[in-house]
Order: C-alpha cells, then sequence, then structure tokens
C-alpha cells in the first residue's frame, strides 16, 4: 500500500516538473480567478450587508391631515402594522413635534403657531419593499397627499450596487473560470497523451485504474490547490491596503477583520475542487485513445 502511494506520488511530482511552466500559468490563471470572484463576493457581501443594517434603520415619514382625530390615528397605525415589511410604527404628535422644533430652533419659530402635521415613523425589515409600502400608506384616506417621505435615491443605490457587482461577478469569475479551466484540462491531456503507451503498459500488467490516473489527477488538483493558495494572499494582501486607506477617512466605517479560516479553506477548497474537475474532464475525453 505505501509503495503503491509513493509510486502516486512520485509519478505526480514528475510529471508537474516536466510541465512546470504550464503547471505554473494554470496555477496563477486559477488565482487571478478566485482572487476576483472571492474579492467581488467579499464586496457584495459587505454591501449585503449595509442594505440590511440600512433597513434596520431606514424610516419612512408619514404625515396625516389636517383634523385626523386620535382614533383614526390609531386605526391607521393599526393598518401600517399589518402591511408586508413594516417593522414598526410610532405616531409623532404634532404637539410634541413642535414643542422639540421650539428648543431646537427657537428663532424661526418665535411668536408662530403650531404648523406640523400629526406623522408617523414607521420603520421597515426589506429596504427592496420599501417602494410598495409606501405606495400603500400613500393610498390610506388620513394620508396627506404627498405625505410620504423616505430615503428613495439611497434604497435604489444599495440595490443597483448589489445588481452591478452580482453581474460583474459572474461575468468576470466565469470568463476567468473558463480560461483556468482550459489551461488544466491542457496541461493534463498532453500529459496523457505523452504518456499514453506507458499508462495502456500499466494497464495490460494489472494496475489498477488508482494507480494509472491518479498521477494526473493530483496534477490538476495540485494546480488548483497552489491556485488557491495564492488567492488567498492576494484577498488578504487587497484588504490589509484597503483597510489603511479607509482608516484615513473618520467618515467611513472600518473594515472588519478578515475570518481567516472559513476564507482559507474556501480559497484552497475551490482551487482544488476545480482542478480535479478539470482533470477528471480531461482523463474522460481521452478515455478511449489511451485504451
Amino acid at each position: 500500500m505505501f509503495d503503491r502511494l509513493t509510486f502516486v506520488l512520485g509519478e505526480a511530482l514528475v510529471s508537474i516538473r516536466r510541465n512546470l511552466g504550464m503547471v505554473i500559468l494554470g496555477a496563477l490563471t486559477v488565482a487571478v480567478c478566485i482572487y476576483i470572484a472571492g474579492g467581488l463576493t467579499l464586496t457584495y457581501l459587505s454591501v449585503w450587508r449595509f442594505g440590511q443594517n440600512l433597513s434596520s434603520r431606514f424610516e419612512i415619514k408619514v404625515f396625516l391631515k389636517d383634523g385626523t382625530t386620535k382614533q383614526q390615528i390609531s386605526d391607521t397605525a393599526k393598518q401600517i402594522r399589518l402591511m408586508d415589511g413594516v417593522d414598526e410604527v410610532n405616531w409623532i404628535p404634532r404637539d410634541l413635534a413642535w414643542e422639540k422644533m421650539k428648543r431646537e430652533d427657537p428663532a424661526n419659530t418665535v411668536g408662530l403657531d403650531n404648523v406640523l402635521q400629526d406623522a408617523y415613523k414607521v420603520k421597515i425589515k426589506d429596504l427592496s419593499k420599501s417602494d410598495a409600502i409606501a405606495a400603500k400608506i400613500q393610498a390610506l384616506p388620513q394620508v396627506e397627499p404627498g405625505g410620504v417621505h423616505y430615503l428613495q435615491v439611497i434604497q435604489k443605490q444599495v440595490e443597483e450596487a448589489l445588481r452591478f457587482l452580482k453581474w460583474v461577478g459572474l461575468v468576470a469569475g466565469g470568463l476567468l473560470a473558463l480560461v483556468s479551466g482550459v489551461l488544466i484540462f491542457t496541461v493534463v491531456r498532453l500529459t496523457a497523451i505523452a504518456r499514453r503507451v506507458e499508462i495502456r503498459i500499466m494497464s495490460l500488467v494489472g494496475a489498477s485504474y488508482v494507480t494509472v490516473y491518479m498521477p494526473l489527477l493530483l496534477e490538476g488538483a495540485f494546480q488548483g490547490l497552489v491556485g488557491g493558495a495564492i488567492a488567498y494572499g492576494l484577498i488578504s494582501l487587497s484588504h490589509h491596503e484597503l483597510a489603511n486607506v479607509i482608516r484615513g477617512y473618520t467618515f467611513v466605517t472600518n473594515l472588519p477583520p478578515l475570518d481567516v479560516k472559513p476564507i482559507l479553506l474556501s480559497c484552497i477548497g475551490a482551487g482544488t475542487g476545480y482542478g480535479l474537475l478539470c482533470s477528471i474532464l480531461a482523463l474522460l475525453n481521452l478515455q478511449k485513445k489511451i485504451r
């Protein structure tokens, strides 16, 4: 058993050494692929978390018509609370709001009567539902025409940023994955063709499929593993440099630290698995010729 394992590993190392240039090129391409895909994924998750945090603080200000009674205020609040996506509804009495305004801006409110309206402060759970919620609230009979105000621009910007990152990640990551896959596929395929006679002889003398094909599979997996490790290094370096840049801006929240273990394992696992998959496809493509 140990002799077979030694033989398989030795053959894999010999094959890697023979095709070192192509192996390095394949590993670097895998590294760039995972680096871009992983970096875009981390960026997407950061923007998504920002959107989730924003939605928990996101408020819709609703102004009611003059003369709305307390019973109507209570009934309207109940209707809003029943809407899908609404988290919390708080009534802002016009008298309390006016007292607060007079305390905060006495110069512009002195001598004036209360010009404010009763209002609600509505918090929502899901930022994507804010347009639908705002439209439903505006349709309520006690709401002032044009009396629904919210940060619609910020919502659209967050949604567009998420959509853009998702498509860029899919396109860029897909193209690079295709290029790196072709390189690994080609290296393993050329190696198999070059050793076709040797593999045929080994099969005839009773060598198992594991002994015959495992060195080639290990070669592809090795390229992916190295590429994944390089990708993690690039992601870690980029995160460190970006954190240093952002730290100089007081109005921007500092980047959270990288969760090293899951990101490292994800990069290495994705690279190794992809390299192994491309090797399997290459060997299946040449199985008839080798036989």
